[in-house]
Parts: structure tokens; sequence; C-alpha cells
């Protein structure tokens, strides 16, 4: 019990403590140079990104002074500054470039560009038709003698026209202060994936190899080992084409879109090879009964699979 009372009394006069400290109200802004690669496999966003700071400093001269890459680091050693980190980094942050200005009434305006990689989780339940929000988070680290307080330096705030990735399109950005932390901003930056590769180079060869294997179920007086080959061919091109495609999604615990279908389509296939084995042990006129309502039957089934499995990925989740 006194140690919760404690605990009590040191986060009240903290609280106190900060709420007492005067408030530095700093002009925030990111502009975004580049974003070099989206790593799915890791849920890594590298990216170059210029950062822009604007507060009232108590220096003040009788004319602007100007600082560039290590002057910089000199001239904040001798006043008070707005000490910043990007939150969920990985790996070394790099500083390529920094330039500073103070005006003779004491305004201090800070730019740098960064070289970093953020972690950021994805959902990938959609893929390969998702689309993936990337927050660049900055607060302030440190003790500080004010109460922090962002806000947006609209005029500098932008993105590069060629800052773009060959396999997403940038759909829509937002910068924020965040509402239940004033001290607390975020860019954010809806991607949507152009799907056409998976579109051409995986669906349509699939849907190929599936229809191709369904011709067995016309052939129905070819001995059914060679009609067993055709399906166990197309059931392992299928899974090739799973294994093509492992390396570009990261190692969830649920099933995506890609592969739900090609799970699809593997049991579709298979689903021929029963077909075939209980033809080759039913007589003669059943058996070709059979083969004749399969052929009318498997093309609506593998229509309806794709029809609700595209509804319940893309209305769920």
């Amino acid at each position: 019990m006194r140690r919760w009372i404690g605990l009590f009394i040191f986060t009240l006069l903290c609280a106190i403590a900060y709420a007492e400290k005067p408030e530095q109200k700093v002009g925030i802004a990111l502009y975004l140079n580049d974003i070099t690669r989206i790593q799915p496999q890791e849920e890594i966003i590298e990216l170059e990104a210029t950062i822009f700071l604007r507060w009232q400093s108590e220096k003040k001269g009788v004319k602007d002074q100007y600082f560039y890459g290590n002057q910089v680091d000199d001239a904040l050693k001798t006043m008070w500054w707005p000490y910043f980190i990007f939150l969920d980094t990985r790996g070394t942050t790099q500083v390529t470039h920094k330039a500073m200005k103070i005006s003779n009434n004491g305004m201090v305006e800070y730019m740098a560009k960064y070289t970093l990689s953020i972690e950021t989780a994805l959902n990938m339940h959609k893929f390969p038709f998702d689309t993936q929000t990337i927050n660049i988070q900055i607060a302030p680290f440190g003790p500080m003698p004010y109460r922090i307080h962002y806000y947006l330096l609209n005029d500098k705030i932008g993105i590069n026209p060629v800052a773009h990735i060959e396999e997403w399109d940038l759909t829509g950005t937002k910068n924020k202060i965040s509402a239940q932390n004033e001290n607390q901003y975020q860019l954010s930056l809806n991607y949507q994936r152009k799907s056409g590769y998976y579109l051409y180079k995986v669906f349509l060869p699939m849907l190929i190899i599936v229809f191709i294997s369904y011709m067995v179920l016309w052939l129905p007086r070819q001995p059914a080992i060679n009609r067993l080959a055709v399906i166990i061919t197309a059931m392992l091109t299928i899974v090739a084409f799973q294994w093509a495609v492992t390396s570009d999604v990261p190692k969830v615990s649920y099933i995506t879109f890609l592969q739900a279908m090609v799970l699809f389509f593997f049991i579709m296939v298979g689903l021929k090879a029963i077909l075939v084995v209980i033809g080759e042990s039913v007589k003669e006129a059943e058996k070709y009964k059979l083969m004749h309502w399969s052929r009318i039957i498997y093309p609506v089934v593998l229509l309806l699979g794709i029809i609700i499995i595209s509804w319940i990925w893309f209305s769920i989740y």
C-alpha cells in the first residue's frame, strides 16, 4: 500500500513540475525527399527526408546569422534547441546535410536531411491488392526546460515529385500533431500496391494451368495414368508459383489473398485427380456420366470459389 501511495505522490509531483514549465512553441515539418525501398519481409521503409524546425531563442544579435554543416553543431552548443528523435527507427540514422539561420530577433530556423529506416506494421491480408499506411513520427527527446508545443510549418511540408517506388503508388499524405500529445508530430503516407505484375505473372498463368488440367475431364478414353500425370504436373507448377512469390510476403501468421487463391487452385486441381480415380473405379457408363457432370459443375465451382474468397478477403479485411 505504501508503495502505491509513494508512486502516486511521485507521479503527482512530476505532473506539477511539468505543468509549471513554460511553454515553448516549435514549428515542425517534414519534406519527403525519397522513399528508397519498402521491404515487406522485414517491414522496414528506407527513406530520405528533410526536417524543418522553427523556434524563438533568447539569443539575439544585430544581424542575421547563417550556419552550415559542422557550424550548426557548434552553434547549437551555445543555446537551447528542441532536440528530437524519429520514433520506430532501425539501424543507423544518418544526417547528410544541415543548415540553420538565427534572425536578429532570435527566431531560429533549422533544417537537416536524414537517411533512415522506419519500422512499420504492414497489413498483408489483401496482398497483392493491399494498401499500406506508413507513419513517420517525431518527438522531443530528453529533459527539457520547456513544455514543447509543436505546430505545423505548412509552407515547408511537401514531397519530392520524383519520390516514388516502381511497385507502389502514393495515394495520399497527412501531416498532423497528435491530439493526445501536442509534442508529437506524424507524417502518414498512404500507398497502393501496383498489382499488375501479380495479375499477369501469377494469377493469369495459374488460371491457365487450372484450365489446361481441366481438359482431362474431356478425355475419359485416355489412360488414367496419362491424365493423372497432367494433373500432377499442374499441381507442381502451382507449388512453384507459390515459392516464387513467397519472398515478397512477410512470414505472417495469417493467410494472404494470394496464398488463399493458390491454395484454392491447388485444391481444385487435386479434385480432378479424385474424379479420375473415382471414374476408373466405376462402370463405363457411370464413368462417362461422372465426367459429363464434372465438366459442367467444375467451372461453376471454380468461379464461385474465386468470388467467395474475394468477398471474404476484401469485405472482412
